[in-house]
């Protein structure tokens, strides 16, 4: 039906356009790390930006998926920016998030080296 072709055909223009703006926010981007925008050195970034957009370093472009993902990154990153900015928020989450952690895995990997390979006896400080 031309209703459904019409919409599929918007959603395909959009989706083009949307690609676009990534591919020219993406180009401006990685051309910052070798402009001088950073550093004065413009060669500091190179390996950086030919790790990203060449083989240059690596054997694939962008082998990490890097530019991919950072328009989802920036927005978190923004999150956590707006939630630096709120010191009270922020120090509250940091004493609840070391509060609540529980015991990390390498703890008891090293109680089992202990127990199991070292045959070390408890030291107790007073």
């Amino acid at each position: 039906n031309i209703i459904d072709l019409e919409y599929r055909v918007l959603l395909t223009t959009r989706r083009v356009l949307h690609l676009h703006e990534i591919l020219v926010l993406r180009q401006r981007q990685t051309n910052q790390l070798v402009d001088g925008t950073y550093n004065s050195d413009k060669e500091l970034f190179r390996p950086l930006y030919n790790s990203l957009l060449n083989t240059l370093s690596t054997s694939k472009a962008d082998t990490y998926f890097i530019l991919e993902d950072f328009r989802s990154y920036a927005e978190a990153q923004k999150k956590v920016e707006a939630a630096y900015r709120n010191t009270e928020g922020w120090a509250k989450s940091a004493i609840l998030n070391v509060a609540c952690s529980g015991k990390f895995t390498s703890d008891r990997t090293i109680q089992q080296y202990v127990d199991e390979i070292w045959h070390l006896d408890k030291v107790v400080l007073k």
